[in-house]
Order: structure tokens, then sequence, then C-alpha cells
């Protein structure tokens, strides 16, 4: 998830390097898919996260059940793009 959330908050080269451990880790064993999904989805390279997608559906990963329940690109651009809450108004100088 890291690499997705690097990449909602506009740190694609960090996005890029988490991609490509995760790929390399992907090619060995199972279980990775479902990331790349997310961060190639999040860098805008659709292309890619639909091939990962049908990737991730052929070996059954059980990702894609967690990836229909936390749908977390809306609320977690959202909470990037949010101010830093200030403590003033709340009893705190």
């Amino acid at each position: 998830m890291r690499g997705v959330f690097y990449a909602l908050t506009g740190r694609k080269v960090e996005a890029r390097r988490v991609l490509a451990q995760l790929l390399q880790a992907a090619s060995k064993s199972y279980g990775y898919s479902n990331q790349v999904v997310g961060i190639y989805a999040q860098l805008g390279d659709l292309d890619r996260a639909f091939a990962s997608l049908e990737r991730t559906f052929q070996e059954r990963d059980g990702g894609l059940i967690v990836m229909r329940v936390l749908r977390t690109t809306g609320r977690a651009r959202r909470a990037a793009a949010a101010p830093t809450l200030s403590l003033r108004g709340r009893g705190r100088s």
C-alpha cells in the first residue's frame, strides 16, 4: 500500500521505486499482483494496471477481495490534500 500512497501524494519517484521492488518480488512469488495493480492505476498507467489485474485474477490472488472492500482512492486522495489541523479553538493555544 505504501506505493499507492506515494503515487496518491505525488511522490511518483518513490512509487516507481516501490513498484520495481514489487515486480521483482512478484517474479519469484505470488501475492504481489494486487499491489502492483494499485500503483499502476494511481500512476495513471491504466494499460499496465489492467494487465496486472488480469494476472491477479489468473493467480487467484486473494487481494481481489480486498481491492473491492478498500476502495481507498478517493478517501486517501482527500486525506492527502487536507490541510494540517490547528489546535486553536480546541481549548489549546
